[in-house]
């Protein structure tokens, strides 16, 4: 059975009132309609409900770890990303300094660091001249001192920041639980199938009973690995947490990280227009020194040629000259 159905079965289980009217009934199935044949069958099963919620654990629990594995990994590796790029590091503390500066010219006390809430209110700061934003100037120093455009890129280090946005520690964690008790209620139920196969001898209980305790050898190894990753996890979380001096516990993941992604397109932004006005300076300065070439440059005189006598002119002055003479 798929895991749909399976659901559905539980979901249309007889409740107890079916039940004991079933149980009262003398009559046989062929008058009886499919549902109440179903119910008629499966009221005949022992422990039938709770069997079948076994099933359907069973079924998911591989889905389930490999899903809540993937969100951990995306979380941590997210949290790791931001708290170990320099880069990103660099700006915050240059961002800390800028603002700093801007509080003292208003009167405003000095801020020791960025948490959350405060890192896109000081990024977006206006200065003295109403239009010129704090990260501006933060992100043209930088570039302006020899910083290459794309070094200021911290963002091509922090992919996963983006995907773990949607991720939450705390339903990671519940998650996490959920398993655990998953695999709590299976070992309760082979002690209790253990008790029932004492006084009753069944191969179908054997082998559900048999098939059960390899399922939860396998699941606690698979859940102690996942478990392991949970508690990197966080850890990682913690970290970045501290990082933004944020309290890990009321705090949430989405929170850091949607506030991460804002940021960045602040400073995308912010460098657009510093490349921007760039190549606008760049243009001008090349402008500007071609006109002062045309300027000094000098206009050589062109001496005028000597005018060569003619034949007839040489040999009217040579008769002169015989004349003369």
């Amino acid at each position: 059975l798929t895991g749909e159905q399976l659901q559905n079965m539980l979901t249309f289980l007889p409740t107890r009132n079916e039940l004991s009217k079933l149980q009262d009934y003398k009559g046989g199935s062929d008058s009886l309609g499919r549902a109440e044949s179903f119910f008629l069958s499966v009221s005949k099963i022992p422990r039938f409900e709770a069997k079948l919620k076994i099933f359907v654990f069973v079924h998911h629990f591989q889905e389930s770890v490999e899903s809540l594995g993937e969100k951990l990994l995306k979380l941590k590796t997210a949290c790791q990303d931001i708290i170990g790029n320099g880069t990103l590091t660099t700006i915050l503390r240059r961002l800390v300094a800028v603002g700093n500066i801007v509080n003292e010219g208003a009167g405003k006390p000095k801020a020791l660091g960025i948490t959350v809430d405060s890192l896109l209110k000081t990024a977006c700061m206006a200065g003295n001249d109403g239009k010129t934003k704090v990260i501006d100037v933060v992100i043209s120093n930088l570039l302006r001192n020899g910083k290459k455009e794309e070094s200021i890129d911290f963002w091509t280090k922090m992919k996963s920041v983006n995907a773990a946005s949607r991720i939450e520690i705390q339903e990671c964690q519940a998650s996490l639980r959920d398993i655990q008790a998953g695999i709590k209620k299976v070992s309760i139920n082979i002690h209790e199938e253990e008790q029932i196969s004492v006084n009753e001898t069944s191969q179908s209980l054997d082998l559900f009973i048999a098939r059960c305790r390899d399922f939860v050898i396998t699941a606690k190894e698979l859940f102690s690995d996942i478990e392991i990753t949970a508690k990197e996890t966080e850890k990682s979380y913690q970290k970045l947490c501290n990082y933004f001096a944020e309290d890990p516990f009321s705090c949430k993941a989405s929170s850091i990280f949607e506030v991460v992604i804002s940021f960045t397109s602040l400073v995308k932004r912010s460098k657009a227009t510093w490349e921007r006005k760039s190549k606008a300076a760049k243009r001008k300065d090349r402008l500007k020194t071609s006109k002062q070439i045309s300027h000094t440059s000098v206009k050589t005189k062109v001496p005028a040629k000597e005018i060569m006598p003619s034949r007839r002119e040489i040999s009217q002055d040579k008769v002169l000259i015989s004349i003369r003479s």
